[in-house]
């Protein structure tokens, strides 16, 4: 079986964070994004435009092998319909998010 490898990459700084071993674009966007985004529950992730996770190889998981591949943005939109459950207004985008206390 093969399965693609990602890196969760901050577009700010340029580095990536964390590596992703995922089936499809699909399915690393709809188990991956709600960790790494900025939201209520999770004030220390990234805002959405700042996050891209970037398609680097492909790992065969019987030859224990990886292929490199050109490397490629996933447009996280398009990979998966996302659902919500209340429509989002650009009020909701600009409102200050709650202070975490360390």
């Amino acid at each position: 079986m093969k399965q693609n490898v990602y890196v969760a990459q901050d577009k700010i700084s340029g580095r990536g964070y964390r590596i992703i071993f995922a089936d499809n674009d699909g399915t690393l966007c709809r188990d991956n994004v709600q960790q790494d985004l900025r939201s209520e529950k999770n004030p220390i992730g990234l805002p959405f435009k700042d996050l891209a996770y970037v398609h680097i190889a492909v790992y065969d998981t019987d030859a224990f092998t990886f292929e490199n591949v050109s490397a490629r943005e996933v447009d996280i939109l398009r990979s998966y319909e996302f659902k919500v459950e209340k429509d989002v207004q650009k009020e909701d985008l600009d409102k200050p998010l709650p202070k975490v206390e360390e």
